[in-house]
């Protein structure tokens, strides 16, 4: 499914993404340290009816690492320019884990832009952490326990399979 992608400047990120099917608009947001692949499973079916469209956000995937920091509320701002870049007024967003944090952000924002959000595994809000969960988010990385997502991130990122930068410059966690 991969490979027939394309890219747009959405205000000023240079942003990867992939469009399958036709019908009213579906953008899949992915989760962090992933790329738009983990979608692919349901994209097919999703495509019978509707516009799928999958962008992958600023530093992950093919979407080049930009300077400044990686922030939910930046992912969401870029989100939204993403959306205005391809001139969608409307769309239903489903997002996974950060997606979802994403999602909710923009629909916050820009309540027009989203006709219905699913949230999947969101984590808005830190408060019900313990400390050693909190301690554990802002301290992880993600090499220990994710290598499978990390080889996927390096393979397919601009940015090159050495890059040093990606973990430290995730969203920060709960900070």
């Amino acid at each position: 499914m991969s490979g027939d992608g394309s890219y747009v400047d959405a205000g000023g990120v240079r942003t990867y993404y992939e469009a399958h099917g036709e019908g009213e608009p579906l953008l899949l947001m992915h989760g962090g340290l992933c790329t738009i692949e983990t979608f692919f499973g349901q994209t097919p079916e999703l495509a019978k009816r509707y516009r799928v469209i999958l962008p992958e956000r600023r530093g992950h995937g093919r979407t080049a690492d930009v300077d400044g920091p990686i922030t939910y509320e930046a992912m969401a701002a870029d989100t939204i320019a993403f959306m205005e870049a391809l001139g969608i007024e409307s769309a239903h967003l489903v997002g996974y884990s950060d997606g979802a944090n994403v999602g909710m952000l923009v629909a916050m924002a820009r309540p027009e832009l989203v006709r219905r959000l699913v949230s999947i595994s969101g984590n808005f809000d830190c408060d019900g952490l313990t400390d050693e969960g909190r301690a554990f988010i802002e301290t992880s990385q993600p090499e220990p326990f994710v290598p499978m997502l990390v080889d996927m991130y390096k393979k397919a990122s601009p940015d090159g399979r050495s890059t040093g930068r990606w973990c430290s410059r995730r969203c920060g966690g709960c900070s």
